[in-house]
C-alpha cells in the first residue's frame, strides 16, 4: 500500500500572483505542474499530523488536486492528503519488502547522473578523481570540475577535468596564465590529494585547487579558465598523511581539514587555511583520534560538524566506528559532543552536507547519507554498508530518517580463501566502505554525492532533489 505525504509551499514565494489564464498557465509550466496558480493563494500550512490543508478554493472551484494523493473536500474545497511521519518529505512512498521507504518515490529520490569522458586520450564512463578519495567543485549551476592535472607528454600544459552534470559530457579545459611549478607537491611529492573548491567574488565565479602541502591555492576563472596564485604557508598537516576529510567555507573564506590517517593513528588537530591570505593554521581538538568521519559547516553561525568515523585512543593500532558527532567552533577549538540516533548508530564513510533550508519548510540543518561498519578488510561479507539518508535539525536535535535502508549490492561468490567482494548497485548510491562527498546543489533543489561504486563502476554523481520544485529532476 501507498505511503503518502507532501509538504506544503507557501505559493506566495513560489508563484507569483496571476492576472490572467495565460500567466497562470505559464507558471503552472514552470514548476512542472506541482501546483495551480490560485490569485488568492497567500499561504500553505505545514502538514503535522493525520491531515493536510493545503489550499482554501484550490479544488473543485478553480482546479483538481494536483496530486494523485490527494482528494477534494468539497464542502471546503480544500485538498486533502495523509501524512505519514516515516516519509517527512514531498514524496509518493512505497513499501519495499514491507518496510516503509521513499527510495522508490517519483520525487524525493536519488538519481545518477552518467557521464562520458569526451577526450582524444581518456575514455569512459566514471568521474576523473584524485587518487586519494573524493575531491570536486560544484558551481551553483550542474557545472563541476573533478581534478586538476598536467599533461603527460608536455607538462607545461595544466587542465581541469570538467562536468556537465545535464548532459554527462565529462571534459578538460585547458589553463592559461599564472601556472605552479609541474612538480607542486599536493602531497606525497606528487598531485594525488586535492581539494577542490568553488566561489564568487564581486560577481565573477572561480574554482580554487590546492592541496594539504602545496605551494599555491590556484583561482582559476570558471568562464576563461585564466589561473592566479595565492602563495600559501603556515602549519599545514604532515606530507606523509593521507585521506583528508574536508570542507570549504565559502562565507568565512576558509577551508578546514579535520580527521585523516596518519603514520602514528589518526588526527585530532583542525587544520585551517584562510584562503584570502593563503595561511594554514593548527587547533589541536579534545576529541578522541578520527579519520574517514563526514565534516559540514553551519554557514550561519561558522560552526564545523564532524559526524562518525573511526576512532582511536592507542595511536592506531586498534580502531573502532562512533557514533559520535562533534560541534566545533573553529576560532576558539572549542567542541560540543553529541550522539547520533539509535538507527545511525556507529558508522564510519558517512556523507553529509549542511542545507540554508531551500528545502522547505526546513531553515537549515544537515543531511547525512549511508556510511560503513567495516570490520575486516578483505571479507565483506563481514561488513554493514549503508545507503540511507537522515535529516538532523542543529537547533532542536531532531533527527529524521528521509529514505529508508535498502539492498546496496551484492556479494561475490566466495574466492580461494572463503572471502567475498561487496558489488554495488550503481543505480542508486552505493559506495560499500568507501565515503562519499556530498554538497548542497541549488538548480537539482538538493544535493549531490559523488562517491566510488565497486567494484567495476568506479566514480558516479548522484543528485537528491528534496525540494518539491524539483519533481524528477
Amino acid at each position: 500500500m501507498s505511503r503518502i505525504v507532501s509538504i506544503m509551499l507557501c505559493c506566495g514565494l513560489l508563484l507569483s500572483a496571476c492576472d490572467n489564464d495565460e500567466e497562470k498557465n505559464a507558471n503552472d509550466n514552470n514548476v512542472n505542474n506541482v501546483l495551480q496558480c490560485d490569485p488568492s493563494c497567500e499561504y500553505w500550512e505545514t502538514c503535522e499530523g493525520g491531515t493536510c490543508r493545503v489550499q482554501e478554493g484550490l479544488c473543485g472551484e478553480t482546479a483538481d488536486c494536483t496530486s494523485l494523493a490527494e482528494t477534494c473536500n468539497l464542502d471546503q474545497h480544500i485538498c486533502q492528503v495523509q501524512c505519514d511521519p516515516e516519509c517527512p518529505l514531498f514524496a509518493e512512498c512505497e513499501d519495499v519488502e514491507g518496510v516503509a521507504t521513499c527510495v522508490t518515490s517519483q520525487f524525493v529520490r536519488w538519481n545518477r547522473h552518467e557521464v562520458t569522458i569526451a577526450d582524444p586520450i581518456v575514455s569512459g564512463t566514471s568521474l576523473n578523481l584524485p587518487v586519494d578519495g573524493v575531491a570536486y567543485a560544484i558551481a551553483g549551476g550542474s557545472t563541476m570540475i573533478t581534478s586538476y592535472g598536467r599533461d603527460l607528454d608536455d607538462p607545461a600544459i595544466a587542465y581541469l577535468w570538467h562536468v556537465d552534470l545535464d548532459s554527462g559530457e565529462h571534459t578538460k579545459q585547458l589553463l592559461t596564465g599564472d601556472l605552479p611549478p609541474a612538480d607542486m607537491n599536493f602531497c606525497g611529492g606528487e598531485d594525488w590529494c586535492q581539494f577542490l573548491g568553488y566561489e564568487v567574488i564581486d560577481g565573477q565565479g572561480h574554482w580554487l585547487v590546492t592541496g594539504p602541502r602545496a605551494e599555491y591555492v590556484l583561482r582559476i576563472h570558471a568562464s576563461t579558465y585564466a589561473t592566479t596564485l595565492v602563495a600559501t604557508s603556515g602549519d599545514r598537516p604532515a606530507d606523509s598523511s593521507i585521506s583528508y576529510t574536508h570542507r570549504f567555507d565559502m562565507v568565512m573564506r576558509k577551508l578546514y581539514v579535520f580527521g585523516h590517517l596518519a603514520p602514528a593513528g589518526f588526527s585530532n588537530t583542525l587544520y585551517t587555511l584562510d584562503l584570502d591570505t593563503g595561511v594554514w593554521t593548527a587547533t589541536a581538538l579534545e576529541v578522541p583520534q578520527t579519520y574517514d568521519n563526514c565534516l559540514t559547516v553551519d554557514t550561519d553561525n561558522g560552526l564545523l560538524y564532524s559526524f562518525g568515523g573511526r576512532i582511536t585512543s592507542d595511536g592506531g593500532e586498534t580502531s573502532t566506528p562512533t557514533d559520535a558527532y562533534y560541534v566545533i567552533d573553529p576560532v576558539d577549538g572549542s567542541v560540543t559532543l553529541g550522539s547520533m540516533p539509535e538507527g545511525i548508530g556507529a558508522r564510519q564513510a558517512l556523507s553529509c552536507a549542511w542545507t540554508n533550508g531551500f528545502a522547505y519548510p526546513r531553515d537549515g540543518g544537515i543531511y547525512l547519507f549511508g556510511g560503513a561498519i567495516v570490520n575486516d578488510s578483505y571479507n565483506e561479507a563481514l561488513n554493514d554498508y549503508y545507503n540511507d539518508t537522515w535529516f538532523f535539525d542543529p537547533t532542536t536535535d531532531q533527527w529524521t530518517q528521509v529514505l529508508a535502508q535498502t539492498t546496496p549490492g551484492t556479494l561475490e561468490a566466495a574466492d580461494e580463501y572463503g572471502d567475498q567482494a561487496f558489488v554495488g548497485d550503481p543505480a542508486q548510491p552505493n559506495f560499500g566502505r568507501n565515503r562519499g562527498v556530498m554538497s548542497e546543489a541549488g538548480s537539482f533543489c538538493g544535493f549531490l554525492i559523488v562517491g566510488e561504486v565497486p567494484i567495476f563502476t568506479h566514480a558516479q554523481a548522484y543528485t537528491l532533489g528534496v525540494d518539491a520544485l524539483c519533481m524528477g529532476k
